[in-house]
């Protein structure tokens, strides 16, 4: 049987806030925050939790990917979305104990929040009697899968870039680099794509066809499928 502490707990662990829309990224190689919330002051109380479950999508390639929960500046949950996943769901929880200023914490970087490991726990100071904003962001990194290009003509805006069995799709952000002329050069959306072929849109009349060592590399995305944060108020 559950203690009285718990059932009274339980009975006060509510949705705070969520995102039921998709929010994706690719093409960058940064940090990108992807959902953000504040946690009005006194919220937790001085032995509340403050749970956070974000799902994810991720494009599978030979990259990792990677997502964050970032509470008041401290991250809370890095982790890597490895090469070989396409979805994931992560979560923490962050608690105070007996003080709106101090928690205790299982393992800043640790996926699951029901395990094991050999880490120990981690101790913050986050004022939380004030606002603090929590943040879920996500990160592609360096495009894989690249490819030899053989030619790129263009028509007026469009180039159509020529790269033998490329397996890209139709609305893939494509990084094409080595181009003597600057304008085929950069990261696209490419579209018409064929088995040897894809197209995108450069701006400027540069030369055709194109000239130099010209290579294309596909970005990874990184969707954020929803995120639920949940607070557990005991006072």
């Amino acid at each position: 049987m559950r203690s009285r502490q718990s059932l009274l707990l339980a009975s006060v662990r509510k949705q705070f806030a969520y995102q039921h829309t998709p929010v994706s990224i690719t093409g960058m190689n940064v940090e990108t925050t992807l959902y953000s919330v504040v946690i009005p002051g006194g919220t937790m109380g001085p032995n509340g939790v403050l749970y956070v479950i974000p799902l994810w999508s991720i494009t599978s390639s030979t990259n990792n990917k990677s997502g964050n929960i970032n509470f008041d500046g401290n991250n809370l949950s890095g982790f890597t979305l490895a090469s070989t996943y396409v979805s994931a769901q992560a979560g923490m929880m962050l608690r105070n104990r007996n003080s709106q200023s101090s928690q205790v914490f299982f393992r800043v970087g640790f996926v699951d929040m029901y395990s094991t490991t050999g880490t120990a726990n981690s101790f913050f100071t986050i004022n939380t009697s004030v606002d603090k904003t929590l943040i879920v962001t996500g990160k592609c990194n360096t495009p894989t899968n690249t490819k030899s290009v053989t030619s790129i003509t263009r028509a007026g805006s469009t180039a159509t870039a020529t790269v033998t069995a490329h397996g890209y799709a139709n609305g893939n952000s494509v990084l094409m680099a080595g181009a003597t002329q600057t304008e085929y050069n950069g990261t696209f959306v490419i579209s018409n794509v064929t088995t040897n072929t894809f197209d995108y849109t450069v701006t400027g009349t540069p030369a055709t066809p194109a000239t130099g060592t010209i290579t294309a590399a596909l970005w990874d995305t990184v969707t954020l499928e929803a995120v639920t944060v949940e607070v557990a108020s005991a006072r």
